[in-house]
This record gives structure tokens, sequence and C-alpha cells, in this order.
């Protein structure tokens, strides 16, 4: 994160996503049976969306990247979900839910963040926009932030091994940056922890809290409005963007040195007054400078243009084929793939 009053907002995640020996990071679902029965029971594995989010606000349009982190095999790339044609979300931490067993997605994070919805009363609880008193024009924030936590405690509600979460430690994180046309650019970042409660022997109860919100842009009149940035897992050791370049990180001096556009851009950054440069001109910028830090990780690339909407610049890549046509090819000869759960797949559980 580049603004230092939101720091207390990102929380130590680390830990969260370590493989252990002997132990995986899941929940373990009951067939609609009490944990006495002592039937069967199954693992729910949670695939983490890992690595950097960078959102840069400029005059006229909004640029959301994500960079890769491969924190374990299985780790996802933070989902860019466009959610309305001026609206879109980023996922980290568990986004994906899925039966191993029978290879059913339980949740895909991604797949539903368009559609869900959750309605609640106005109440001073709820998302405020900054420097309005008109407490309606946050309603479809928190809208969308109950929704999501509706369809996080499907899934949660599975879960019952104990996870050994700290009360403010998140299990998902949401980025989400809009254009609203009576108000123009906001960027909010909602964190949704969870609640676990005993009920017999080893059998847990979970809960997913009602998500925190965070709004970070605009900024405080005081804050520089220079780029966002956001880590799964939070590391306090890494280093933003903005930083590299006062640093003379060798990548970033060979793009700004590259033109005198680049350089205007890096500029902007530095000084904090990123939304007077055109979004034409710091675009270039911002995917050559992911593209550098990269290394290699798989990157996302979209704009929200205040004129035209979202548009993809480094889409990821297509769904896999319907499961009728995986049928026809394996007819044709093809290796059906195994059932078993590989030993390195993603966790869910700490020590």
């Amino acid at each position: 994160m580049t603004a230092p009053g939101f720091k207390y907002a990102l929380l130590s995640l680390f830990a969260l996503a370590l493989p252990i020996a002997g132990e995986h990071l899941y929940g373990r679902a009951a067939s609609s049976m009490r944990p006495q029965e002592e039937k069967p029971i199954e693992e729910i594995v949670a695939n983490l969306a890992a690595g950097r989010v960078i959102v840069g606000v400029f005059k006229d349009g909004i640029v959301i990247g994500s960079i890769e982190n491969s924190i374990e095999t299985g780790s996802l790339t933070p989902p860019i979900v466009p959610i309305n044609s001026r609206r879109a979300g980023v996922l980290l931490g568990a986004s994906e839910f899925v039966s191993p067993s029978s290879r059913q997605v339980l949740a895909n994070l991604a797949s539903d963040l368009p559609h869900v919805r959750g309605d609640a009363p106005l109440s001073s609880q709820q998302p405020h926009l900054a420097g309005t008193t008109d407490i309606r024009k946050a309603s479809d924030i928190e809208q969308i932030g109950l929704g999501l936590m509706i369809r996080l405690n499907e899934s949660a509600s599975q879960i019952h091994s104990q996870l050994h979460f700290s009360a403010n430690e998140p299990l998902t994180e949401l980025v989400l940056a809009d254009f609203v046309q009576s108000y123009g650019p906001e960027v909010w970042f909602l964190t949704y922890t969870i609640e676990q409660e005993p009920e017999r022997g080893d059998f847990w109860n979970t809960r997913v809290h009602r998500p925190r919100y965070v709004q970070f842009w605009p900024p405080e009149k005081k804050e520089p409005r220079t780029l966002i940035e956001f880590d799964y897992p939070a590391d306090t050791r890494s280093v933003t963007l903005r930083d590299m370049l006062l640093t003379h990180d060798p990548r970033l001096d060979k793009i700004r040195s590259s033109s005198p556009e680049m350089a205007a851009v890096a500029d902007s950054i530095l000084r904090g007054d990123l939304d007077k440069t055109l979004l034409a001109s710091g675009l270039p910028y911002l995917r050559a400078a992911l593209e550098a830090i990269a290394q290699g990780n798989r990157e996302q690339l979209a704009v929200i243009n205040f004129e035209t909407g979202f548009e993809w610049i480094l889409a990821p890549p297509k769904p896999p084929k319907p499961p009728a046509e995986k049928a026809e090819k394996e007819d044709e000869g093809e290796q059906r793939p195994s059932l078993q759960r590989p030993a390195d797949a993603p966790t869910l559980q700490k020590p």
C-alpha cells in the first residue's frame, strides 16, 4: 500500500499461506451428519489468490494490475473481475473452494463476484464516501460486500477443523475500483475475517464476519495521489513500486529513461499528482513497469476508462472447456485426469 494512513488495514497473512507437513489448509465437510457418527468426512481445498495488486487512478481512467506470487502449488493470480462497465474487483486470499474427490468447484468467487448482492438497511456502520453526507451513494459497495460475505459463508460453513486464525486475520480480501458519474473514481478495500466455535471434540462451526471497509481513493487532502498497492500474503518487507523508483531500481530506471513520456509518468508517481496524468500516457508506463517487476510471473491488466468503461489489456487465460467437450476428447483417446488429490495441493490449515 502506498497510503501510510491505511497501512493498519493490511495484516500479516504469511502464516496462512505456508504449507506444513501433515496438515493442510482445508476444512472438513460433514455430509449431513454429526461428528460422532464416525462417517467419512471430506476435505474442502481452498485455492489462494496470492500476489500484488497495483491500482493507478489517472485523470480520465483507472489502471488495475495484478502479479502472481506462487506461494504454493495451485495458487492463483489475483483475478481482476469486471463487475459492470465501470467497476471491477480483485480478489486476494481464499477465492476458490474445491472438493478434491469429485473435482467439483464448490465456490469460485471470481465467477460469483459480478452477481453477488446482499440487502441491508442503511446504517452508520456501512461504508461512507469521503466528503459527502449522502450515505445512499455507498450502499452499492455494501451490497457487494455483504453479497460476497454470504457466498463465503456458504463455503466456510462446511469447514469443521480448527484453523487457528487470529481475530483480525482475513480469510479473503477484495479490492474494488470504480468510477461513479456523480462522484468520481474510488478505490475500496474489504477484508473478511472468520470466527470459529467448538461444537464437540474437534468439530468446529465456522462463520464469516461482515467485511471491514477502508476507502483508499480519494485519499485524504494531504495524502499523495499516487499508486495504491496491496500484497497477499501481507509482508512489511514488501517494496512498493514508488519506493522502487525512489531507490532507483535498475528495472524501473531503464523504463524511465526510455522516453520523456515515460519519465513524466514516473515523476508524477513520485510527486503524488498521478491523477493529473492522462490514461494514454500512464498505461504504457504501468504495463512496462509491471512486466519488469513480475519477472516472469503471470499478470493481469485492465483499465476502467471513464468514458468507454472496462477494457482488458492483459486478460486471464480462457477457462477450461465444458465437461461435454472434455468427454468427447477423452473418448478420442486423451488421458483422463486423476481424481487423486496431489500431496502438494494448496492448503488452508495453519500450525
